[in-house]
């Protein structure tokens, strides 16, 4: 599972913070005789956003949506 999250800027409102996580999960084997990564075979691959807004101040989650992703 590769996790990518990074701070987006929010100039409407200094009192939240908002984020984008990226989540990609990919599914499949490695190829026999191997327990090297750089072998993997990938069969699958899902992904999802996740916005994510949290107040500075208190650290209370403020919104989380969620959106599947289909390339």
């Amino acid at each position: 599972m590769h996790v990518i999250s990074r701070a987006l800027a929010d100039s409407a409102n200094m009192r939240t913070w908002s984020f984008l996580i990226d989540v990609i999960a990919q599914s499949g084997k490695l190829a026999q005789n191997t327990d090297a990564l750089d072998k993997f075979v990938s069969q699958a691959e899902s992904r999802r956003w996740y916005r994510v807004s949290i107040d500075r101040f208190t650290g209370e989650v403020l919104n989380v949506q969620k959106e599947i992703i289909s390339e």
